[in-house]
């Protein structure tokens, strides 16, 4: 990141990320920006991340249960 990209980033507000309705469409923006192809894998590391969080998270009820 350039430092002017950073500078621009210490002058957004809330408000200028914003569209009419007061919808923050910076994701919106960023996943436009992207390929259908970068789309789909940002979709799918997201999915194994929730997966693994699934899984710990069974894996914490589970120890759980055992613990008296």
């Amino acid at each position: 990141m350039t430092s002017e990209e950073l500078d621009q980033l210490r002058q957004m507000t809330h408000a200028s990320v914003q569209d009419e309705n007061g919808v923050d469409v910076t994701q919106i923006d960023h996943l436009l920006s992207l390929t259908p192809t970068q789309r789909l894998e940002s979709l799918e590391q997201f999915l194994e991340e929730v997966d693994a969080l699934m899984a710990g998270r069974e894996m914490i009820d589970a120890d759980a249960e055992r613990t008296p």
